[in-house]
This record gives structure tokens, sequence and C-alpha cells, in this order.
């Protein structure tokens, strides 16, 4: 199984063109074909992982900027309003 990243696509390969019959394989050889694969699968995981992370704060730091600036508008609205009802003189 071999990961591949194209722009913000991965993809993985998951032919079955180089799976040998079991039965042609030995139990030594059969055990260590899996530890291979898994070793490889582990590897794409890891990968995805990363990449969840990343966007994850990716979003995340996106979130905190609209927050700020919906912050910062909200406190002008609320300035320019007390200013026009007259609230805020005394």
């Amino acid at each position: 199984m071999a990961m591949q990243m194209k722009g913000d696509l991965i993809t993985v390969n998951n032919s079955l063109k180089s799976v040998r019959p079991v039965e042609s394989l030995g139990i030594t050889e059969f055990v260590g074909e899996w530890v291979s694969r898994l070793k490889q699968i582990e590897l794409d995981l890891d990968v995805i992982l990363q990449r969840a992370e990343g966007e994850f704060l990716s979003i995340g730091r996106m979130f905190w900027g609209f927050l700020r600036r919906a912050r910062i508008r909200s406190e002008t609205s609320a300035d320019g309003a007390g200013k026009i009802t007259g609230s805020e003189i005394v």
C-alpha cells in the first residue's frame, strides 16, 4: 500500500496485483508479508494523521481570526450605537 499526495488529496494505492496467493507462501513468508504490510499501513496512517492534524490546526486559526474580527465589529457597533443614542453623554 503506497500513499500519494496530489495537492490537497491523499490517495492510497491498494492494488492487489502484487498479492501472492496464501497457498504459495510458507508460514514464515506469510507472517513476514503481513508484518511488512502492517508496517506500511502504519506509515500511511501516520501521514494521514499528520495531514489531518495540520488541517485541524489551520481551521482553528481561521476560526480564531473570524472570532477576533467579529468581536472587533461587535465592539465598534456597540460604541456607535451608544454614540447615536446618546447613552455615552454624561
